[in-house]
């Protein structure tokens, strides 16, 4: 019985320390930690919501970044399908290479072209025309619808027939180095059925005579048998005496030839470039010219001037020979053609 009194004194005093104490201390613990808990929960929840709103805000910036992305991979597509050009019509196809274009400008294979730049052209070679540039003194015979003959450097045998379509109303500026020149672009279309101008290609080089006007049964010479002497034109023509100079009578002229209307007959022969051959008779003509010009203007205003001396002049004199020199003969054409190149 003691020993259970004394056991159950001992639970007692126990127990009481455990209510007394030891309880009250660990709720105060529990009640610590679980403010602590709580306030660490708080802590985590914060920076949870931190996190996501990053991670939302480096959505954000991606789905842009992925949009942009979609948006730049659209376009390089549509770059891509741009490089392969598409004919819209079947043709020949040719570069699009200016004239006067430096070198390292032409279109070739491996070129840096720029935007907007021509680079290719499709022509139609069954209407093809002919770009020259005609020089500015000869500019004033052409007009438009004049009929033109088109000779190719690559069909020298054929001869093509064209018009001219368009003049420039502007010169435009020689080549260097002669920037001095001034040339009038001018189109020239081939009227000639397709079927016999499909042999030529675009870029061919060809010359053209413009018809300006035409004449039949013409007598004409060279242009270098012709020399201008005040207000005459002479030729000499060999005879059987000798060079006699003539005064001619002419009339349409070309880069080449001269239409004589009288004082030479049909097959005589004219000496080319009289200048050289006959610089004192020229020279003693173009004295014997101003003398009576001097004349004639003083009996107009009835004021009396000494004669000109024999022999003076204003015309320059040059060594030169009275031999027959080069000379070719007069001869008749069935149309005469002043031209423009």
């Amino acid at each position: 019985m003691q020993q259970a009194e004394h056991n159950l004194s001992s639970a007692k005093d126990e127990l009481k320390v455990l209510e007394d104490y030891t309880y009250d201390r660990q709720m105060a613990e529990l009640r610590a930690n679980a403010d602590e808990f709580k306030r660490e929960l708080d802590r985590i929840k914060l920076q949870c919501e931190a996190i996501i709103a990053q991670m939302q805000t480096e959505l954000a910036s991606l789905q842009t970044k992925l949009q942009l992305e979609e948006e730049e991979l659209k376009h390089l597509n549509e770059q891509i399908e741009a490089c392969t050009i598409v004919a819209p019509e079947p043709g020949v196809v040719v570069y699009a290479n200016l004239r006067g274009r430096r070198e390292q400008d032409q279109i070739r294979e491996g070129s840096t072209v720029r935007e907007r730049q021509a680079i290719i052209n499709l022509p139609d070679v069954t209407k093809l025309k002919v770009g020259c540039r005609i020089h500015e003194s000869l500019i004033g015979a052409v007009r438009i619808g004049q009929p033109v003959l088109i000779y190719v450097d690559a069909k020298a045998d054929d001869v093509y027939n064209g018009k001219v379509s368009a003049v420039a109303s502007v010169a435009s500026q020689g080549d260097w180095p002669n920037t001095d020149l001034r040339e009038y672009a001018t189109e020239i279309v081939l009227t000639d059925p397709p079927a016999e101008i499909a042999d030529l290609k675009p870029g061919l080089t060809a010359k053209i005579e413009i018809i300006v006007d035409s004449r039949q049964d013409v007598l004409q010479v060279p242009v270098q048998c012709v020399v201008a002497v005040a207000h005459e034109r002479l030729a000499w023509v060999l005879t059987d005496e000798g060079p006699e100079r003539r005064t001619l009578k002419i009339g349409k002229a070309n880069t080449s030839h001269i239409e004589i209307l009288d004082g030479i007959a049909e097959g005589e022969r004219v000496v080319q470039n009289p200048r050289t051959h006959f610089a004192k008779a020229i020279s003693d003509r173009e004295a014997e010219l101003s003398a009576e010009e001097d004349q004639n203007t003083a009996e107009t205003t009835e004021v009396k001037l000494p004669a000109a001396p024999e022999g003076e002049g204003t015309g320059k004199s040059a060594a030169g020979r009275n031999d027959a020199g080069n000379s070719r003969p007069a001869k008749k054409q069935a149309g005469s053609r002043p031209q423009g190149k």
